[in-house]
């Protein structure tokens, strides 16, 4: 099994991933969740628990939409 912070991980790279092919506009971060096979508790706990406090994500809207920062970004390229 997977530890949280190879989730967070994951996670992130998805998002950076579909960021930069939609020219990182607002993504379902629910959507993102569901191609990476986690369920939407999970999706929500490494988002809201983890992402957003370490200044990874940040939510744009309602019902779950999210950009990846600038910080998120490094966090990726520099992996």
């Amino acid at each position: 099994m997977s530890t949280k912070d190879e989730l967070k991980s994951e996670f992130l790279h998805k998002l950076y991933e579909l960021s930069r092919e939609k020219g990182y506009e607002p993504i379902d971060m629910y959507e993102v969740g569901k191609e990476l096979g986690f369920d939407k508790g999970l999706t929500k706990e490494i988002v809201l628990e983890y992402l957003v406090k370490e200044g990874l994500v940040q939510i744009v809207g309602l019902g779950g939409f999210i950009t990846i920062t600038k910080k998120g970004i490094n966090e990726v390229e520099n992996a």
